[in-house]
């Protein structure tokens, strides 16, 4: 069983104001607003922070300033219980945050300053725990900058320690840097070292640049395409309608460190359509698909078969949506079948 977790990658602190329903952007007008909540948030902090109220010993691995920012988020991150050791400050830059704009009733938008991620690289990794999970690699330009160079020598560094690689992505931005990014090049090389992938189907539209809306066909031809690439287990979520789990061949999961973890005959060329779960009304969506991702890996560090993983992915997620705290205890509530796997 893997109990300890480094969650590396993008972070930053979350300042999320509480907006009314009907938000006016009219210059020169002040618009009454509700209180600020302030959170670490970025896949490091959204991930970590599932994992570690699981029950799991979290790592946190970024960059950050050295700046009043880059205290209250090792502070933040600290005051949850999940470990600071591996934050590397900076002088170079200032560090990342976002305006989460998220008016009643509606999905939210983000208004972001990527920061000190700018600077994350393979130099920074830290390769000490069995499960590496690296996230939001369109936000981490010195990983994906030279057609993925970077993202290669991270992929190598956590090889040659012998750890389980996790990936996950963030919608593509094809405005920026990382739009003109060659994402199907930079994944159809190293996915026969990509462990875990865990993005959303949002995120794989915009890096593969596919046109096509949602559909179960669709959703099944992007895992299946990864798959036959070379990625070893691939989990994407597809918000409302639930997500597709889908693994290699037997030999291929036999191979890598996963057949340390996973009962790789359980694994073995599965693909299994996982529902959304409900657990309550919902709240917000901010960190649901960092959640699920945590799920998921928690499930599979204590041997999970496919299905136990994706329904643990699916409360871990619906519990965040209903604004709870991911525990055990309210997983279970929402799917007592875990019992077996996570206990009570």
């Amino acid at each position: 069983m893997i109990d300890t977790f480094t969650v590396a990658g993008h972070l930053c602190v979350d300042l999320a104001p509480e907006l009314p329903a009907e938000l006016e952007l009219t210059p020169g007008a002040l618009q009454n607003i509700g209180p600020m909540r302030m959170v670490v948030g970025g896949s490091v902090a959204n991930t970590g922070k599932v994992l570690h109220s699981l029950g799991a010993k979290v790592k946190a691995n970024a960059v950050v300033g050295k700046d009043e920012l880059g205290t209250i988020t090792k502070k933040l991150l600290s005051d949850v219980g999940i470990g600071v050791e591996s934050i590397i400050e900076t002088s170079e830059t200032t560090s990342s945050y976002s305006v989460v704009v998220e008016p009643k009733g509606i999905d939210r938008t983000f208004w972001h300053h990527v920061g000190a991620n700018n600077l994350f690289n393979a130099s920074h990794i830290d390769t000490s725990s069995k499960i590496v999970h690296l996230g939001y690699l369109p936000l981490l330009p010195a990983v994906f900058e030279n057609n993925g160079e970077g993202f290669r020598q991270i992929i190598q560094k956590v090889k040659d320690a012998g750890s389980i690689l996790s990936i996950d992505l963030a919608v593509v931005d094809t405005n920026s840097a990382a739009g003109k990014v060659d994402w199907e090049t930079v994944f159809y090389e190293n996915a026969p070292d990509i462990d875990i992938l865990t993005p959303s189907f949002d995120d794989l539209k915009s890096a593969f640049q596919i046109a096509e809306d949602y559909s179960k066909e669709s959703l099944e031809m992007l895992a299946e395409r990864l798959i036959e690439w070379g990625v070893g287990i691939v989990a994407i979520s597809a918000g409302e309608h639930g997500m597709i789990v889908k693994a290699a061949s037997e030999s291929r999961l036999q191979n890598s460190p996963l057949s340390q973890v996973i009962n790789v005959t359980d694994w073995a060329n599965i693909t299994h359509f996982q529902k959304t779960l409900v657990a309550g009304t919902p709240v917000s969506t901010n960190g649901a698909g960092d959640a699920s991702s945590a799920g998921f890996l928690f499930a599979l560090g204590r041997g999970a078969n496919p299905i136990q993983a994706a329904t643990t992915a699916a409360a871990a997620s619906a519990t965040v949506i209903a604004g709870s705290k991911a525990t055990i205890a309210e997983l279970t509530k929402i799917a007592p079948e875990l019992s077996n796997l996570l206990g009570s």
